[in-house]
């Protein structure tokens, strides 16, 4: 009997070991300064991809406070054409999703492809009419 009792507790410190599984905030990673170190675009006609560019050498940087506020202030060219982007916005985050509040501009929602502590990649798509987007693809790295 005794030898049951210490194998049952044996098995219940191990499973209790080895099933915690720590919660990850999904927001954790997210918060401070990023160096934008890409930018791509991909043009989607009736979910069909087509034109393609990207800037390996944007400048410039994304910030995201602990307060849940955070701003941009990077540029990226595409064809000889830079496009300014700053702007101070409110986010959240899901393990999924990051959703970007602009004052007087449309939400974004970015999906998370790669999201590490010292390397963000998410994508998020600008309608342009019903049957065209404009896919974004942002690297960021600390």
């Amino acid at each position: 009997m005794k030898v049951i009792g210490k194998l049952f507790l044996l098995a219940f410190l191990f499973s209790s070991l080895f099933s915690c599984k720590k919660e990850i905030d999904p927001e954790e990673n997210l918060v401070g300064t990023w160096t934008v170190s890409k930018v791509e675009g991909q043009q989607i006609i009736n979910g069909n991809p087509g034109f393609s560019a990207a800037d390996n050498n944007p400048s410039g940087t994304i910030s995201f406070s602990a307060d849940a506020t955070g701003q941009q202030n990077y540029s990226f060219s595409f064809l000889g054409t830079v496009y300014p982007q700053n702007d101070n916005f409110s986010w959240s985050a899901t393990e999924t999703e990051i959703i970007i509040d602009r004052l007087l501009n449309p939400d974004l929602v970015w999906t998370r492809i790669v999201n590490e502590s010292n390397k963000q990649v998410a994508s998020y798509d600008i309608p342009v009419n019903a049957s065209q987007v404009i896919r974004y693809t942002l690297t960021l790295e600390k």
